[in-house]
């Protein structure tokens, strides 16, 4: 269990903190058994232990860990630690703040590239980052790597938290980095799946068609009668069972699941066995 006491007692912000206090702050900590608080993971820590945090069951352990390059120079490590530190507590402006696989996404696809790429260039502080570094950064992204403009979006995102969260860092960019225009114009994201779908929690892709919908139910319908015809012969759990048999199956309930009741992949998994109840309401 989270140590609420202990979480809730941490500061919003590093700025204004000691290079000692800023690396005393408690990133995560749980209660054990014995109700003992067991610090995990503080700010200076070359590790950001994020495990309390995701309550999904089917996140991969390595995903919930933010790697912090100790390799690169401090500055731009401990700056890009600040700003996720701050988005993480306190969110975007007038928006919520970000779950934990947010955060370790963005320091993996997106802070630790632009590090490295500043590292190679040999600037080692942000403070020395000019338009024409920003400039070479786009153009990298945009024609070497190829990215489309969303992976765009994602990869650039740590410029416009630098700029954002400008206050929370100690050696901070000395100019707005997009000028007069925006990230997602950049990055050539639509009006209409722009900055509200980049920065909140919106969907991104397109309904599926009706006919290729029935087509699919019908299919996973079809899996889940097969499985049970199986499961009438040989029973559960028989040996030696046919294991790519259960795993369609599998996907199949998940998908039939998925789309009747709109829970999403991480709550759909979640159901147990038998822990469901009936409700009969009359009205007067």
């Amino acid at each position: 269990m989270k140590a609420y006491d202990v979480l809730i007692a941490q500061p919003v912000t590093a700025n204004g903190l000691s290079p000692a206090e800023r690396n005393a702050i408690v990133i995560s900590a749980i209660v054990n058994d014995r109700g003992e608080t067991l610090v995990l993971s503080r700010f200076g820590d070359a590790q950001w232990d994020l495990r309390p945090f995701f309550d999904q069951a089917n996140v991969a352990h390595s995903y919930k860990f933010i790697n912090w390059d100790m390799s690169m120079p401090r500055a731009l490590i401990d700056d890009c630690k600040a700003v996720a530190y701050a988005w993480f507590k306190r969110g975007l402006p007038s928006s919520k703040p970000p779950i934990a696989r947010g955060i370790t996404t963005f320091a993996v696809a997106s802070v630790m590239p632009f590090i490295r790429w500043l590292n190679n260039l040999g600037v080692s502080r942000f403070a020395d980052v000019r338009p024409i570094h920003i400039s070479n950064y786009v153009y990298h992204c945009k024609n070497e790597l190829k990215l489309r403009p969303l992976p765009l979006y994602g990869r650039l995102r740590v410029i416009d938290f630098l700029w954002v969260f400008a206050a929370d860092t100690i050696f901070p960019l000395q100019s707005d980095p997009w000028g007069n225009s925006k990230l997602w114009r950049i990055c050539g994201v639509s009006k209409v799946k722009g900055s509200a779908s980049a920065n909140k929690n919106v969907g991104r892709t397109d309904i599926i068609p009706s006919g290729e919908q029935s087509k699919i139910f019908n299919y996973c319908e079809s899996i889940v009668r097969e499985m049970k015809a199986e499961l009438a012969v040989s029973g559960i759990g028989y040996h030696p069972s046919d294991e790519r048999m259960s795993i369609r199956c599998r996907d199949a309930v998940l998908y039939i699941v998925s789309i009747t009741s709109g829970m999403r992949n991480d709550e759909a998994i979640g159901i147990e066995v038998g822990a469901w109840r009936r409700e009969i309401k009359k009205w007067s």
